[in-house]
């Protein structure tokens, strides 16, 4: 992303476009009241196993159920039962936990169930106890056994009988000492150590029970064909075009959050407390991965919410807080709220010139100017990267950042690195991640900032998978570095320069520091509190020192919804969103 002229695209010029009906419908179309969804690229999975990616997720939630969720009418992102009756009891060593299950449960109707001539049956302990398992077989491509590995007492020597070439299903049925039903309705864990993010990982689809049967009866197709106790189920699914979506008939009695579960920010939709979820009857996610396609579809009302695309942000917002007034007049609003999202400049460790010298690791991270990164490719929507966490993890330090913004700080550095104004050093090489346009700006911006302290950079622009390929081999010197937090907790994101999570893992720098390792693993064993704060502090000032990465931006999230949309409002890490989201509705019964 380039000089500045270069940067800034022109706004879209916005012509006022009649709302049109929802959706012409069909016969697989969702009838009643209906949620129009857009979703950016291809559902890759309706496996929770499998999925990694945010648009998976987005299906997948409706569908699996794992045994906490996230308040969504909270701010502080409480996590509350949804499939357990009641919060986990651990005891007093915090190793054994207990997790009792409601019941009463049923998964959805479906062939795979012959015992019950396609009637879903009852959910049981042992349900999430077959896809824990399940998960720790390698032939399932699983994605989330991080949320277990090293973890429950005997799981990782379990998973390596898989390796091992034994039968899959005799393996199967062997039992766990860490992992187990006691009955029906209680399941039971020992841990190898405290696992404090335990309860943010049993909110995840990774920790999603699928009941044995679909995976039998479905075989591969179980990709496609999600079983499961939500509040929807799937009636059409092309993961390339639209997933249509209706109640599940067998949906137990959730109900919306009475007024005491209600932050003062959401207190206006106590009106709907006590209703019985889901609150629409069913969902249609449209598949539509072009930015101005979506824009224009919102605009003619065809959508019901939309994430703001960086082109239309001019077009669109008032003030930084409000849509502009022809779109209010339409009934449009905007839902603002800070993102756990963020992204930086990744510098390879274990790269021969920039593994090897600290100062112009340093000097490349005080030259990265995040106030223009955000103006030019975010329309200023977040803030500027000072560590590692955004606003609102638990326990994020709060410190100056030692390597902000400063071209003098960075000519000093790089002079203190032996190479004046860039004198003797090589042309460092920087990989975009993908060859989209936003990509390669981003790369040219980083080249034009490098530029103004004497630093050559070569910019190679890479499809996805070469640079995975590259990332895998450690063979990259610069490039973006990017995450979305799996959990509002400081771990989450600490584990991304743990030593041992060097690529392939998500460690991209491939740093491995003794101290900081030994912090990590501390910080991840605790609790939230003052003496952890400090321990992540210290992590902190390493990060800073080592300068594994030049830090970048905290990025918002702006969507944009339409009048007709209710209680909804954006929120990371909360797929269970749309039970609880209403539709104004027509004379006819249809949504507007």
């Amino acid at each position: 992303m380039k000089s500045h002229s270069k940067l800034i695209l022109a706004s879209v010029v916005m012509t006022a476009v009649a709302f049109l009906p929802a959706c012409t419908k069909s016969s697989n179309d969702a009838k009643g009241k209906v949620l129009q969804i857009i979703l950016k690229d291809n559902a890759k999975t309706a496996d929770p196993n499998n999925a990694s990616d945010i648009v998976s997720a987005e299906v997948i939630y409706q569908v699996y159920e794992p045994l906490y969720q996230y308040n969504y009418f909270s701010e502080t992102y409480d996590v509350v039962p949804l499939t357990a009756d009641g919060m986990p009891e651990f005891s007093k060593d915090g190793l054994t936990v207990k997790v009792k299950l409601k019941k009463g449960i049923r998964f959805q109707d479906d062939p795979c169930f012959k015992a019950t001539n396609g009637k879903g049956r009852e959910l049981k302990a042992q349900d999430y106890i077959y896809s824990w398992k399940r998960s720790a077989n390698p032939a399932t491509e699983p994605q989330g056994f991080w949320i277990w590995e090293g973890k429950i007492v005997g799981l990782d020597e379990f998973s390596k009988k898989f390796a091992a070439n034994k039968d899959a299903d005799a393996v199967m049925n062997e039992e766990i000492e860490g992992m187990k039903a006691l009955d029906d309705y209680t399941i039971q864990l020992k841990l190898t150590r405290p696992y404090p993010q335990l309860m943010y990982a049993l909110t995840m689809s990774y920790a999603a029970p699928i009941p044995k049967e679909a995976v039998d009866f479905h075989g591969k197709d179980l990709t496609n064909h999600p079983v499961g106790t939500g509040p929807f189920k799937v009636v059409s699914y092309d993961p390339t075009s639209k997933i249509v979506m209706t109640r599940n008939e067998n949906f137990r009695d959730e109900f919306f959050p009475d007024a005491s579960m209600l932050s003062p920010k959401y207190k206006g939709m106590a009106a709907y407390a006590g209703k019985k979820l889901p609150l629409v009857d069913g969902i249609e996610f449209h598949i539509v991965k072009e930015e101005q396609p979506r824009w224009l579809g919102f605009l003619k009302g065809k959508y019901d919410q939309l994430e703001l695309p960086k082109d239309n942000y001019d077009a669109a917002i008032h003030n930084k807080t409000d849509v502009k007034p022809e779109l209010k007049e339409k009934g449009i609003f905007v839902s603002i709220e800070p993102g756990f999202h963020f992204w930086w400049v990744g510098i390879n460790t274990k790269d021969k010139l920039l593994g090897s010298n600290k100062y112009l690791r340093q000097a490349i991270a005080s030259a990265i100017n995040g106030e223009q990164w955000l103006k030019l490719f975010k329309n200023g929507r977040g803030s500027v990267q000072t560590e590692l966490s955004p606003l609102g993890v638990v326990d994020r330090c709060g410190k100056p950042y030692k390597l902000s913004y400063s071209v003098e700080r960075a000519k000093e550095l790089l002079k203190k690195a032996g190479y004046p104004n860039g004198e003797g050093l090589p042309v460092i090489k920087y990989d975009t991640r993908n060859s989209d346009m936003s990509e390669r700006q981003l790369a040219e911006f980083i080249q034009k900032s490098l530029g103004e302290i004497g630093i050559k950079i070569d910019v190679n622009v890479n499809l996805f998978p070469a640079y995975l390929d590259k990332m895998n081999k450690k063979n990259l010197q610069l490039s973006k570095g990017g995450w979305i937090m799996d959990y509002p907790d400081a771990e989450n994101n600490y584990q991304l320069f743990y030593g041992p999570n060097q690529a392939p893992g998500p460690n991209l720098s491939n740093f491995d520091h003794p101290e900081f390792n030994k912090l990590y693993v501390k910080i991840a064993a605790m609790k939230p509190s003052a003496e952890r704060k400090k321990l992540i502090c210290r992590a902190e000032e390493i990060l800073q020192e080592e300068a594994p990465m030049a830090y970048g931006i905290y990025e918002d999230q702006y969507r944009l919804a339409q009048g007709r949309l209710k209680n909804f409002h954006t929120a990371d890490f909360i797929y269970t969103k749309w039970k609880f989201v209403d539709l104004e509705s027509s004379k006819d019964g249809d949504a507007k």
